[in-house]
């Protein structure tokens, strides 16, 4: 019910809001050319007012981007399920994020139960899913430390851990970082965990979080071994 209600209002913010967005972009840019071709004398004032055009188109472009970002995240599609190798899809993130690890001397371990049969899964969207915890593991470990991946089967689930040994979530926060907007980031929309949440839940499967401050954090994720 709540997807659908989402749904629906991203309809309305998307023409609400996105519609007199883009007329103030397009005026704010003929604005600024008007400012350049003024002649004047005051050089000051013509860079006070291309400083104020610059925060406005800042702002525009930042609105811009929630609502897209909304939107995506509303009109999220049906996972396109197929027989897939789990352990390959995580053995591929070692190309993807070396040079990310290696800048932030991050050390990657793989402990991937090779008795794991195929399971029925979106491929690009569990990629998306592992990326992002990979990368926000990453982020939390500015000084290094490892980030581990880890596939099980316990009984009728394939279960993967990815964890790192950085610097942890607080206990207030773990109850609020699947929820969308919600960022402890400068930069950054929170709704990356969410969309992590979201994906998981369509493949029928689950995702918990456990975390220490100052000793790492471990997504649990949990998935059916039948179609």
């Amino acid at each position: 019910e709540k997807i659908a209600t989402l749904g629906q209002i991203a309809t309305t913010v998307n023409h609400e809001i996105k519609t007199p967005l883009n007329a103030l972009s397009l005026n704010l840019q003929m604005l600024i050319k008007k400012i350049n071709k003024c002649k004047s004398d005051d050089d000051m004032a013509k860079d006070q007012m291309l400083s104020i055009t610059t925060i406005i188109d800042n702002e525009v472009s930042r609105i811009n981007e929630i609502v897209e970002e909304f939107v995506k995240y509303a009109r999220f599609p049906s996972p396109d399920m197929k027989p897939s190798d789990l352990n390959k899809i995580i053995r591929n993130l070692n190309d993807r994020l070396s040079q990310n690890a290696q800048e932030s001397d991050v050390v990657m371990e793989m402990a991937l139960d090779d008795g794991l049969e195929a399971i029925s899964l979106d491929e690009k969207k569990m990629i998306q899913v592992l990326l992002n915890l990979s990368m926000n593991a990453i982020h939390a470990m500015p000084y290094g430390g490892t980030l581990r991946f880890v596939s099980r089967k316990e009984g009728d689930k394939a279960v993967i851990l990815v964890e790192d040994n950085g610097k942890g979530i607080s206990e207030a926060d773990l109850g609020e970082i699947f929820e969308p907007f919600f960022t402890k980031k400068e930069s950054g929309l929170g709704f990356g965990l969410s969309i992590v949440q979201r994906v998981i839940e369509d493949h029928n499967g689950t995702i918990e979080c456990q975390s220490t401050i100052d000793e790492g954090t471990t997504f649990i994720i949990s998935l059916p071994l039948a179609t």
